[in-house]
């Protein structure tokens, strides 16, 4: 339980105030417990961080893929929601720090399961009554959604990313 209680605070910490400002005694303060706790349970600070890249990497593939369990317009409004939470919480930046980072393992953590493509196809397929999506259609989508919360985390018109956003779906669909 403190374990988890730790990787939230230093999920949280990380969203809040980004990687620059993200130390292992900050996390231990957020947590409310000894920073000593916190190696204890996350032996290194990159043990750490690679904990909290997967969680991030693991809540954008499951915001996405639930956004799709609507299905039709109503999925395609919920997915933009989704993005545009996204990139306004923090966790945009926070993410793209982590595939930033220094360490090969934190970077490995922070992508997307090794399950996400096929499962985004399926709920893709299910949410629009397609027959299929081909691999890299399916890989195409997933990068114009992290395109689109890119930009609106550069501060790009909320509006004409939105727009782009429905353009790329009658494109695709």
């Amino acid at each position: 339980m403190l374990k988890e209680q730790i990787s939230g605070a230093a999920l949280d910490i990380l969203i809040q105030d980004g990687l620059e400002q993200w130390t292992v005694s900050a996390v231990a303060d957020q947590a409310g417990c000894a920073k000593g706790l916190v190696h204890y349970h996350h032996k290194t600070k990159e043990q750490l961080l690679c904990t909290v890249a997967d969680q991030l990497a693991r809540i954008r593939a499951e915001d996405r893929l639930g956004a799709l369990g609507t299905g039709g317009t109503e999925a395609l409004d919920d997915l933009w929601s989704i993005l545009a939470t996204t990139a306004s919480s923090g966790r945009t930046r926070a993410w793209l720090s982590l595939l930033g980072h220094s360490s090969a393992p934190v970077r490995g953590a922070a992508r997307l399961p090794a399950d996400y493509l096929d499962r985004l196809a399926a709920a893709i397929t299910e949410a629009f009554g397609l027959e299929s999506v081909e691999e890299p259609v399916v890989r195409s989508i997933d990068a114009a959604l992290d395109g689109f919360e890119l930009a609106l985390v550069r501060g790009d018109e909320p509006d004409r990313v939105h727009e782009a956003f429905h353009q790329t779906w009658l494109s695709v669909l």
